[in-house]
């Protein structure tokens, strides 16, 4: 009669053993297949649905920029709002270069060093300007007439000027978040880029220049006369 340790199978434990060995086989040229891959075939989609918004909140931004312009030189305030007008005309050349190369990006596999060198570009310069824009906020005093000469008292410019005020205000407020979302976007894309980029391993790959040699051979020719006669000497 058999006992149980004489039915028991003696390579179990190798076997598994061996698919573990296999298994972790498997796994590595994954990783290494991985490295052989374009940064263009990274974070695909994320990178896609960051473009669209950056284009959507560009496009809105952009016709809000256009409505603040028109308001501010309507000739309703009293105020001087160059400072904000200033911040309106820079934000507005940011934005469109954010219209310009989101649909490139979109439609044609755009260098991704050119776009890691205009991503942080545009992040930083939006929030800067979306800032200046805040700061240069529209205040009451904009509808209030003075005489800087001193002859006449400070004079209301009335319901009409106060409703634009408020209207100015409004949009100012949107186009500035607008720009912010424009920002953020940009700044995670210029993340997932360098992440992408980092995964290809670029440092480990071959330089691409053509494979050969070159050879340098110098051949020198000297002449000495002896008894009358030339005779030739070749050193190589």
């Amino acid at each position: 009669m058999a006992t149980a340790s004489e039915s028991t199978p003696l390579l179990s434990e190798p076997a598994q053993a061996v698919e573990a060995t296999d298994s972790a086989v498997d796994s590595a040229p994954q990783t290494e297949d991985e490295a052989t891959l374009p940064s263009s075939a990274h974070f695909q989609r994320p990178r896609k649905l960051l473009t669209i918004l950056a284009l959507i909140c560009s496009i809105i931004t952009g016709s809000l920029l256009i409505a603040i312009h028109v308001m501010l030189t309507m000739h309703v305030f009293s105020f001087n709002f160059w400072d904000q007008m200033e911040a309106i005309n820079n934000m507005g050349f940011l934005i469109f270069l954010s219209l310009l190369f989101a649909p490139i990006n979109l439609i044609w596999n755009f260098p991704v060093v050119f776009n890691i060198l205009l991503d942080p570009y545009l992040a930083v310069s939006i929030i800067t300007w979306a800032s200046n824009m805040i700061s240069a906020w529209p205040g009451d005093i904009w509808c209030v007439e003075r005489d800087y000469y001193g002859k006449k008292p400070d004079l209301d410019k009335g319901p009409v000027c106060h409703s634009m005020l408020l209207a100015v205000r409004i949009v100012i407020g949107i186009a500035a978040g607008f720009a912010m979302i424009v920002a953020v976007c940009h700044t995670v894309l210029f993340l997932l880029r360098i992440v992408a980029l980092w995964k290809t391993k670029f440092w480990k790959r071959p330089m691409p220049f053509p494979t050969g040699s070159i050879t340098l051979e110098v051949s020198i020719k000297v002449q000495r006369q002896e008894r009358g006669e030339v005779q030739p000497v070749v050193a190589s």
